[in-house]
């Protein structure tokens, strides 16, 4: 494997992170091929097998968008979500503000999508994975009923380093 080296002391932040959006571009298409680690299963094995799980108000008064394509599912995102949702927005927002806010927006843009087309996603440590699509992230979810329930958002960035 061939190593790039880039100047990452002389880019700036929104350089490194247009670099890291680049990166991520090429990736996300290839599901298929982009395993996701074990301590990807072991972050949240017990807030996922809880019979007590809690709901989540996180969204800040958004209202999730229905499509026209037809039946919809209601989508939760559970507790832990919020919490990697939280972290995520307060990473990014420290990068560059306003950063944590696009990063929130496309998120939630990538959890409303559920309403649609939950349960096509592939199947990964028993849960469906949706990787986003302008953030390294996945979203790990449960179809339970007429439900998606969101119980984790998780970076990707050891992924693509192999971890």
């Amino acid at each position: 494997m061939t190593q790039v080296s880039l100047p990452l002391q002389k880019m700036s932040v929104p350089e490194k992170l247009d670099v890291i959006e680049r990166v991520w571009a090429s990736l996300r298409d290839r599901d298929e091929v982009l395993e996701s680690p074990a301590w990807h299963k072991g972050l949240w094995r017990n807030e996922r097998n809880s019979t007590q799980r809690e709901r989540s108000d996180f969204r800040h008064g958004r209202k999730p968008r229905i499509g026209s394509a037809g039946k919809s599912v209601q989508v939760e995102i559970l507790e832990q979500a919020e919490q990697d949702l939280a972290e995520g927005h307060a990473f990014y927002d420290s990068q560059q503000v306003g950063l944590g806010d696009y990063f929130l927006d496309s998120m939630f843009a990538e959890i409303d999508s559920l309403m649609i087309y939950a349960g096509i996603h592939r199947v990964v440590f028993g849960s469906h994975r949706l990787l986003g699509r302008i953030f390294p992230y996945a979203v790990y979810y449960d179809v339970v009923e007429d439900k998606a329930l969101v119980w984790a958002i998780v970076t990707v960035v050891a992924i693509l380093h192999g971890s």
